[in-house]
């Protein structure tokens, strides 16, 4: 299993790579301004210090890799995506319920100032 800083290193190179592939035709053309972004843009990713969820994500990626046949890894990343499509539905909904609690509260309140009012 590799360290930390070895997950690291590889993410910020896939990075790298992964950026130098979608820009890899103009990096033939002359246009200057083009290429100053390009570097920035590269720099900007190198310099952003990973979190969790970058070395969960690697360890993801780390665990795909390992997987002897496509179909495995097609398998996992169909359940994974399931799993994430799943919380982030039941957050929203969590979301939206706590939202509609604190409007009915808020209502009630309104409600009990005006009555007070008159």
């Amino acid at each position: 299993m590799y360290s930390r800083a070895e997950n690291q290193n590889n993410t910020k190179s896939e990075k790298t790579n992964k950026i130098m592939a979608q820009h890899y035709l103009c990096l033939h053309c002359k246009d200057s301004s083009y290429i100053e972004t390009l570097i920035q843009s590269l720099k900007s990713s190198l310099e952003k210090e990973s979190d969790d969820h970058d070395v969960f994500g690697a360890y993801v990626a780390m665990e795909m890799r390992n997987l002897k046949t496509t179909d495995a890894q097609t398998k996992l990343r169909g359940e994974i995506r399931d799993c994430i499509s799943r919380i982030v539905h039941e957050d929203l909904v969590n979301r939206l319920n706590d939202g509609l609690k604190m409007d009915t509260v808020s209502r009630e309140k309104k409600k009990d100032n005006w009555e007070l009012i008159n």
